[in-house]
């Protein structure tokens, strides 16, 4: 299982001790919802897999699916798309 201790507080040195870089709090956030009722893993080729079931992409708008298309039960969550009128 993913260790979470490390992950909420996603930083990135060469900017700056306190620079969160976005794609990691996407990262940390989805992690974070998805260890509370569920077992979170590493995968080789996508971010985590859940339940040993779902592989899971977590990305910006501009990301599709290919990367995990191979995968049966595999899904891209976005993050910075527009939704509304």
């Amino acid at each position: 299982m993913v260790d979470l201790s490390q992950s909420i507080y996603p930083v990135q040195p060469q900017q700056g001790q306190n620079s969160i870089l976005i794609g990691n709090l996407r990262e940390a956030f989805a992690l974070q919802q998805f260890s509370a009722n569920h077992e979170v893993f590493l995968h080789e080729k996508a971010d985590f897999q859940v339940d040993n079931k779902f592989v899971i992409e977590i990305r910006g708008k501009n990301k599709d699916k290919r990367q995990i298309s191979d995968f049966d039960k595999s899904f891209v969550f976005m993050d910075d798309i527009e939704i509304g009128p």
